[in-house]
């Protein structure tokens, strides 16, 4: 049980496509004892293999599930760095990663600085705007308080992937955290707009 509940928390459990979570996720994991292995002990380097395998499964799991929600094109990983608390690095990365502008940029390729930088000021976590700053997988986009010259295209080429990252220094401390997100779609839209129940 802890083995999954680890594997969770850094994995399905940092994933969020509308910002909200279901009332009918759950994770379950199951032997049968029908391979006649040994019990694994905590202590031993099998459990550590055991939980590295795990881990690795539900890294696969969540990009499927990022990939499949609903209306989704796009996955993007959100990386919060040089906060003061990890929970305030976590707390800045789920707000990035629900918001809806970030989202729409996100699916129409916008390598939009300005609405990450927002989405990261209305989080409510300490920062230092002389050092705040962002890239996409490698290109700086936003570096200690000012927006760079960058190469439209090839930051546009960057977000137009399936799955891409966006990195942001919040420059006051050593924590950080992560989570996932998705594009927000036309075709988002349209199955939750004309769903009744």
């Amino acid at each position: 049980a802890r083995a999954l509940e680890a594997a969770i928390d850094q994995t399905v459990n940092r994933l969020t496509v509308d910002g909200h979570q279901s009332t009918n996720d759950m994770a379950v994991i199951m032997a049968s004892g029908l391979a006649d292995a040994p019990p694994i002990n905590r202590a031993d380097g099998a459990y550590r293999r055991f939980c590295r395998a795990l881990l690795e499964l539900c890294q696969d799991l969540v990009v499927q599930m990022g990939l499949d929600a609903e209306g989704a094109t796009r996955m993007f990983k959100v990386v919060v760095t040089g906060a003061a608390t990890r929970s305030q690095a976590a707390r800045a990365a789920r707000a990035v990663a629900d918001y809806p502008l970030v989202k729409c940029a996100v699916h129409g390729g916008d390598p939009n600085w300005g609405r990450i930088i927002c989405a990261v000021g209305s989080a409510g976590v300490d920062l230092n705007p002389a050092r705040l700053s962002c890239r996409l997988d490698r290109i700086w986009v936003f570096r200690n308080g000012s927006p760079c010259r960058f190469d439209r295209a090839a930051a546009s080429s960057v977000i137009k992937r399936p799955f891409h990252t966006i990195t942001i220094s919040l420059g006051v401390g050593r924590q950080s955290d992560f989570c996932y997100g998705v594009d927000l779609s036309r075709e988002y839209v349209t199955i939750n707009a004309d769903y009744h129940t």
